[in-house]
């Protein structure tokens, strides 16, 4: 293996590490507008805590938001964020942008810890960062929970591998604290990895041990002290909130199929072959064949053991579940990734002994292999992120009106303005409503049948357009691909 060292080498295979993630993470990040599911609701939250200061009862259109019942710690990092950037998209979505980057930094610094090896913790990296079910939709470049529930996951994860090597206070203590902040960011979703963990020590003979230290209880009673002081003091303010998270999180999603959201057993490795890791699934799969012909010359079999029992039990976990959804199996993307690139790397080194004992500079042919196979899942999200598209074609009809919302091409902040949308789509507006109405009050979303004279109207729906022109005299102010903006005469 190839020895890394604190060199002038590593140091700029680390800063190209840096440079190689930041971009198809940031490049176009407000390309798209804010999508329906889920983070327009995210964005309606933000923009009423931005607005109204209620640091602990998140709102939605006026009231306590007994939907999205996720605690706050991704709401306030956009507030935190809109007061940094203004209210742009850009801001929505920074702090999913900072959490994945925070994510591939972690995987590359503990892989590259274990194995002494930075360029198995460079390509890990780079694998992570080219997962379209990683980097993109709905996690790394929208404004939603997973991609802060991951990084606090791998956070939790890595503190609890090396607690187990070492038994020191801090490892326990900063896994219950990771593992508290996961919980403040998606509440249950924190800990379907528990089970994964506990086998695992199992396995290593460590759970009495474990039992026995004081430090696993005083972790315990951080993790209750601040996860229960959310919860209880929401409960105080908006009675009724602890009965909507068990609906909503528990017994309406794990047992019982949530909003039409079902699937079967192989749902999510479907999903992980064919869409969410372009490749990397699918040849992790090829290589763990091979891993018993490699298992006598495997030098990082242990973290390898690791990632691939909890990897397990999560995909197993939330099989189980009753409600399947694409970004659920999105925190194991990154062991995913850890495994792919340590397989890959000694199968090619297994390979080329084999082939010829005598081969020189068998590692570094390793590594261009390696960075051949990774530069083709790099190109390809790089090329799916700059000038990002939507994945189907209806996309562009559906959000054509916040689209234009988006980045306006007729300066709507002037007018006496009534922005017509379908009731059910409501909140897909509400964050650009709120907008506009900082610099325009008499702005916001209208009732296509109760429209006023002096009044100006947006609308996109063909059906809504012609009901508007056959009933009310208009003056046409603006009509391009299909959006059109009227003055009520």
């Amino acid at each position: 293996m190839l020895k890394s060292n604190h060199s002038i080498v590593d140091y700029c295979i680390t800063f190209i590490f840096v440079i190689a993630v930041l971009y198809p993470l940031v490049a176009f990040l407000d390309a798209l507008p804010i999508f329906l599911w889920d983070e327009s609701r995210q964005a309606a939250n933000a923009i009423e805590m931005y607005n109204n200061c209620s640091w602990v009862v998140t709102y939605y259109d006026g009231s306590p938001d007994m939907w999205n019942t996720k605690p706050p710690l991704l709401i306030w990092l956009q507030v935190l964020s809109m007061n940094i950037m203004g209210c742009t998209v850009a801001a929505l979505r920074t702090p999913s942008v900072l959490a994945a980057f925070a994510t591939t930094l972690s995987l590359f610094f503990f892989i590259k810890k274990e194995t002494g090896n930075i360029w198995i913790a460079f390509f890990s990296g780079i694998a992570l960062i080219s997962m379209e079910g990683f980097n993109g939709f709905h996690v790394a470049r929208t404004g939603d929970y997973d991609s802060l529930l991951i990084l606090f996951i791998m956070l939790a994860l890595f503190q609890f591998y090396y607690y187990l090597d070492t038994f020191n206070k801090k490892h326990i203590l900063l896994f219950c604290l990771f593992l508290a902040l996961s919980s403040l960011t998606k509440g249950i979703a924190s800990l379907l990895f528990l089970p994964g963990l506990f086998l695992y020590a199992l396995i290593q003979q460590k759970v009495l041990r474990i039992l026995k230290d004081p430090y696993l209880y005083v972790g315990c009673v951080m993790y209750i002290g601040i996860v229960g002081a959310y919860y209880f003091t929401r409960e105080s303010l908006n009675p009724g909130y602890l009965n909507a998270v068990y609906m909503n999180e528990l017994g309406g999603r794990f047992l019982e199929i949530n909003e039409g959201h079902d699937g079967n057993m192989l749902s999510y490795i479907n999903l992980l072959s064919n869409k969410q890791t372009y490749f990397w699934f699918n040849l992790f799969l090829a290589l763990l064949i091979c891993f018993p012909f490699l298992v006598s010359t495997f030098k990082h079999k242990k973290l390898f053991q690791y990632f691939l029992l909890l990897t397990v039990i999560f995909i197993t976990v939330i099989t189980i579940s009753k409600t399947k959804i694409n970004w659920y199996v999105a925190p194991a993307l990154p062991l995913i990734a850890g495994m792919s690139i340590l397989l890959l790397f000694h199968f090619f080194e297994f390979f080329i002994q084999k082939l010829n004992a005598k081969i020189r500079y068998e590692k570094e042919l390793t590594v261009l292999i390696v960075t051949i196979i990774t530069l083709t899942g790099y190109i390809h999200i790089a090329r799916l992120n700059d000038h990002p598209k939507y994945n189907y074609s209806w996309d562009n009809e559906f959000y054509k009106l916040s689209s234009f919302i988006h980045k306006p091409t007729y300066p709507i902040e002037k007018l006496n303005l009534k922005i017509i949308n379908h009731l059910e789509y409501r909140q897909l507006l509400l964050f650009y409503v709120k907008i506009l109405q900082f610099k325009n009050p008499a702005i916001d979303l209208g009732n296509y049948k109760k429209l006023k004279k002096g009044e100006d109207v947006l609308v996109v729906d063909e059906t809504i357009n012609t009901y508007i022109k056959a009933n009310y005299v208009t003056q046409e102010l603006y009509n391009k691909d299909s959006v059109r903006i009227y003055a009520i005469k």
